[in-house]
């Protein structure tokens, strides 16, 4: 997905991140059979509230035992899902899931990797003093790209390398680098994440403003176009206005091996969050959750990824079309799974939803 500048640009903004698979293994300790993590990202980004969001439709008694811990939607988190035994499933960037196709993981990514389903595209954020004025103008600039292996980190570097545009890329996490940005100590910052993003939504500051990310050749074969309006950001964008930018991937995944000890309480812990989710997407597309559940097609793929047993028995049970995506083909035409659109689906509804999908998936087993 990157360009061919970008590994030594994405080399200087991952510099430093000395955590191997080996080394990480061996400092965990035994799997909790009877709980199940998450791994999303900081309070301050969109995958937390989704995350939330997704935990919020599971039974009652399971909800307890369900963590969401903190990631980075990148390579960290991808080191993380294949070798920390108490991770159950995590929230990955596709800018992040092509990086860590060129780095040895202990064996092939398609191999080790399995995909939940295809969330809604993330869009990039540029935020940057009212000195600067377009992208090209962060060129030998200071700019905050998030820690290094972060999903902003390397999209940050795929982005710039792409326009070929030299930044001074600084390993900064967004809340400590908004502080700089105030104080105009670095020229911009660079946040990933679904609009709106929690730590710029309620900002209102004169001297800032969102850059606009002009969609070009460059990036065509791996971002979307798209949008951020005065909606999403009403202190940083006037009401008459929005502001080109790209968007890039953002999937939830699986490892596909966990280990002999763990395999079955984490097969049947797939099955619940998985059961669950699907059936109440629905509920997460009304009212005040996250805009982007409205943007999520089950149906939708990465090339060259499984998908996770569950999610494809789910699916199967569905009997409806599976759509390919590549990696910014996330507009799909295929037919959404059959599942309750009325806001008002009770609990029996999802439990019977649930349940019938638990004994299709217990037929095909034997």
């Amino acid at each position: 997905m990157m360009s061919s500048g970008a590994p030594r640009i994405a080399c200087s903004i991952l510099l430093g991140f000395g955590l191997t698979l080996s080394s990480y293994v061996n400092a965990q300790t035994s799997p909790h059979p009877d709980s199940f993590a998450l791994l999303a990202s900081g309070p301050e980004d969109s995958e937390t509230q989704l995350a939330t969001e997704m935990v919020s439709l599971l039974p009652q008694e399971s909800r307890p035992r369900v963590r969401i811990e903190r990631g980075d939607a990148g390579f960290n988190a991808i080191v993380q899902l294949l070798s920390d035994p108490k991770i159950g499933a995590a929230f990955i960037s596709t800018d992040a899931l092509a990086y860590a196709k060129d780095v040895e993981l202990g064996g092939r990514l398609e191999e080790r990797l399995a995909l939940i389903a295809r969330l809604a595209p993330q869009e990039v954020h540029i935020l940057a003093g009212r000195h600067i004025t377009k992208i090209e103008d962060l060129a030998g600039q200071k700019v905050a790209v998030g820690p290094s292996g972060s999903s902003s980190a390397i999209t940050a570097a795929s982005l710039f390398a792409a326009l070929k545009i030299e930044i001074e890329a600084l390993p900064i996490e967004a809340t400590r680098a908004l502080d700089l940005l105030k104080r105009n100590e670095i020229a911009a910052l660079v946040g990933i994440g679904g609009k709106p993003l929690p730590y710029l939504a309620s900002l209102d500051e004169e001297n800032l403003h969102l850059l606009a990310v002009p969609f070009s050749e460059a990036l065509q074969s791996v971002y979307l176009p798209t949008r951020l309006e005065h909606d999403d950001y009403p202190g940083l964008i006037d009401g008459n206005a929005d502001v080109p930018t790209i968007a890039t991937g953002l999937a939830l995944l699986a490892a596909v091996d966990k280990g002999d000890a763990a395999r079955g309480a984490y097969k049947a812990w797939l099955e619940i969050l998985v059961g669950n989710f699907f059936t109440g997407l629905a509920e997460l597309r009304v009212g005040d959750h996250h805009q982007k559940w409205r943007d999520v097609n089950l149906a939708a793929n990465i090339r060259g990824l499984p998908r996770a047993g569950a999610a494809e028995a789910w699916l199967g049970l569905q009997s409806q079309p599976v759509a390919e995506a590549g990696p910014a083909e996330v507009r799909l035409t295929a037919t959404e799974p059959q599942v309750p659109t009325s806001a008002s689906i009770s609990e029996d509804q999802r439990e019977a939803l649930f349940q019938e999908f638990i004994e299709w998936r217990r037929a095909r087993q034997h």
